[in-house]
């Protein structure tokens, strides 16, 4: 009886084991990933991750993290928050997975990069009336420049020494270009695609800005993992971040949306 019970016991151990679904050449084993985990995007970050006034999540960071928890089988909703708030939550807290972080190397070692979302440069941008003409960063030291808070032009602008004090951050983008057509600050930062979509919703001219200096060149977004996340959840997301990147998904919609890969 004894030698009977355990090879039935043998038996369904390698039944079960052959009954592991397979996707796209990875094993998904839901009983050795219990792991529970929260993903947090920028509420205000046209065209990457913004929120419409029915409460629907969308941008290419957005559809980008949809294929992935797709492929992975897990079913976790998205909380698009301030990116401050976001900054802060990643900072203080385990298993948070957070969209779109620019990789820049004063951050290298405050994430765990998971995958790369995107790539665009970073522009200061003016009134064409204006007739700006800028060469060197030290130029922008005397202009009021709107910024994302907390963002890497933020950081960019504080680290070539432009003093705080002419920095005027905002949460929202739109704010930026409000404030830019009403002539109350100089200048903006902003990646050339939130610029186009901006001015698309608040019904601009886009001939009304012209970009007048080279902030960043194109550089990396990615999508992150806070320090101290479980080792298995980012393994698990980084591989599944690759196979979507072999399979050309990831460039297919990095073209739709107009940016740079």
């Amino acid at each position: 009886m004894y030698r009977q019970t355990g090879f039935l016991k043998a038996l369904t151990v390698l039944i079960c084991t052959l009954l592991v679904p397979i996707t796209n050449g990875m094993a998904v084993d839901r009983d050795s990933d219990p792991v529970e985990f929260r993903i947090l995007v920028e509420d205000h970050h046209q065209p990457f991750s913004y929120v419409l006034a029915d409460g629907e999540v969308r941008g290419l960071s957005v559809e980008i993290i949809r294929l992935l928890l797709e492929q992975l089988k897990r079913d976790v909703k998205l909380e698009p928050v301030p990116w401050q708030r976001a900054l802060a939550e990643h900072r203080n807290q385990r298993n948070i997975i957070l969209a779109s972080v620019v990789r820049l190397p004063q951050r290298e070692q405050q994430f765990l990069w998971l995958g790369r979302l995107f790539r665009e440069p970073t522009l200061i941008y003016a009134l064409r009336e204006r007739g700006l003409k800028l060469t060197t960063v030290k130029a922008l030291a005397d202009l009021r420049i709107g910024t994302i808070r907390s963002g890497a032009a933020h950081m960019t602008l504080l680290a070539h020494g432009i003093p705080a004090a002419q920095l005027e951050s905002v949460t929202d983008p739109l704010q930026n270009l409000r404030k830019l057509v009403a002539k109350r600050i100089d200048l903006i930062s902003a990646q050339p695609s939130a610029i186009a979509l901006g001015v698309r919703q608040l019904s601009l001219d886009s001939n009304q800005f012209v970009a007048v200096f080279p902030l960043l060149p194109p550089v990396d977004s990615y999508l992150t993992a806070s320090l101290g996340s479980d080792p298995a959840l980012v393994k698990a997301l980084t591989d599944s971040f690759a196979v979507l990147e072999r399979s050309g998904r990831l460039a297919e919609l990095r073209a739709k949306a107009g940016v740079e890969q």
